[in-house]
Order: structure tokens, then C-alpha cells, then sequence
């Protein structure tokens, strides 16, 4: 059960990062006995959490939740969107649209617009995907762009008639549950 909210009324805004999940918590008061009566868990793994209460509560959510991302895609990405659209559209097709992938130019697009746009639910915080990118924000690790296919391409038939996450479906979840107007750098075409 939780407590009312302290003096500055932040509940709604906070963040503490448990046992590398996030998970809501109170900003003001945070200590382990406070956490493990009003987030139901035990007192070691409240002792073992780290608490932000040195942040303004007003920026607090903001700050601690932000990513950092990375100002190119890893090269990796590149080939695991090929292995992706080769079981969408022909081999050929598929390079294609992965060579555009590789020449274009970074774009911003929120979290939610992403996900609503290819129609894709958003995964669980405990999906090991999204739990691993959360831990690599957490530590404060960078996150790579992600690979975006609009519905219709030059390359090869049209695709479905909605956007392809080509690569980063995780991240983009990862970044939702931190905060889903957050701007998420990619590459769209």
C-alpha cells in the first residue's frame, strides 16, 4: 500500500531502480524500510536499491529516466535488420532497403508513435530484451538507434501498409517504459 505523497507530491513522477528494473517509488523519504512497506518487497532487496532523492522532484523522473543513445546504429543492427526484412520481402529487396538503412540520415520519433504506427504491443519491463536495455540505461551504457521500414518502399512490394521496426523493437520498448514521449533517434526510409 502507499503512502500519501510527501511533501512535494512527486509519487505519480518517480523512479528507483531495483535490482536493475524500474520501478515506482517515492523520492522524498526513501529508505529501505519506507521501500519495502510501500512497494510490498522485502527489506534486502530495499537495502540493495539505489535511491535518487538528491534530484529536484520536479525534474527528478526526467533526469533519471533519460537514455543516452548512441549517434550511429552498431553495425551489427545492420545485418540483423537484414535477417529480419529477408522474411518479409525477397533477398535482393532486402538489401536494398538495408543499403538505404546505412546511407540515411538520423530522425527523431517518440516511443508511442513508433510502436503505434507498426502496430506492435508494447513488451513487458520483465521481457529479458527489455529488461537488458533498461540495465544498460541504468548503468548508463548507450543505446543504439533504431531501423525503421515505412510501409511502402522503392525497393521490392509493399510491405504490410504500416511502419517496420527493422532493428530495436526492444529499445523502443525499453525507452516507452522510461518515458514515452521520449525522442528516440533512428533511421527511417
Amino acid at each position: 500500500m502507499r503512502r500519501p505523497a510527501g511533501a512535494h507530491g512527486v509519487h505519480a513522477h518517480s523512479v528507483l531502480f531495483m535490482q536493475d528494473m524500474l520501478v515506482p517509488a517515492d523520492l522524498h523519504g526513501c529508505t529501505p524500510a519506507s521501500l519495502a512497506g510501500d512497494m510490498d518487497i522485502g527489506m534486502e532487496a530495499a537495502t540493495t536499491s539505489r535511491c535518487y532523492s538528491d534530484l529536484k522532484p520536479e525534474r527528478a523522473a526526467r533526469s533519471v529516466m533519460k537514455e543516452r543513445w548512441k549517434d550511429e546504429p552498431d553495425e551489427h543492427d545492420y545485418p540483423a535488420a537484414h535477417d529480419y526484412l529477408t522474411l518479409i520481402v525477397d533477398e535482393t529487396s532486402a538489401g536494398q532497403l538495408v543499403n538505404k538503412l546505412t546511407a540515411g540520415a538520423l530522425t527523431h520519433r517518440k516511443a508511442k508513435d513508433i510502436l503505434r504506427a507498426a502496430r506492435l504491443p508494447l513488451l513487458p519491463q520483465d521481457n529479458p530484451h527489455v529488461s537488458k536495455d533498461l540495465t544498460k540505461v541504468n548503468r548508463g551504457q548507450l543505446l543504439s538507434p533504431v531501423l525503421l521500414v515505412r510501409g511502402q518502399t522503392d525497393a521490392g512490394p509493399r510491405i504490410a501498409g504500416e511502419l517496420l521496426i527493422a532493428d530495436g523493437y526492444h529499445r523502443v520498448c525499453a525507452s516507452y517504459h522510461l518515458d514515452e514521449d521520449t525522442d528516440i533517434p533512428c533511421k527511417l526510409i
